[in-house]
């Protein structure tokens, strides 16, 4: 689907930053990013808030799903049951974690 034109993103699980586990990745994906590159408590800098995919998979009717084609429409329908307070939480979040990091002026992105 996404050919090679795609970068794994990795959190900082025990599993993941396992040196079979990297290398395995380094091996096998198009493009890598290794733990050693990986910014510093990069949960703090990833916009992807899990908070928002609990809150969804709560949203969600579980029973519906049998394909892939109900699980998307499980999604779409679950989606805007979501508290629009939750997604502004997690935006203005994420605003407040990028000015901490511009007020620190530290590089943390390792070339």
């Amino acid at each position: 689907m996404l050919g090679s034109d795609w970068t794994y993103q990795q959190d900082s699980a025990r599993p993941h930053t396992h040196r079979l586990t990297q290398e395995w990745c380094a091996e096998n994906f198009p493009d890598f990013i290794s733990k050693e590159r990986w910014p510093p408590n990069s949960r703090d800098l990833c916009s992807l808030d899990y908070s928002l995919w609990n809150e969804l998979g709560q949203c969600m009717n579980w029973n519906r799903i049998t394909t892939n084609t109900t699980l998307i429409e499980e999604i779409k329908r679950s989606v805007v049951k979501v508290d629009k307070k939750i997604f502004f939480n997690s935006i203005l979040d994420f605003t407040i974690r990028l000015r901490m990091i511009k007020k620190m002026e530290e590089t943390i992105f390792i070339k």
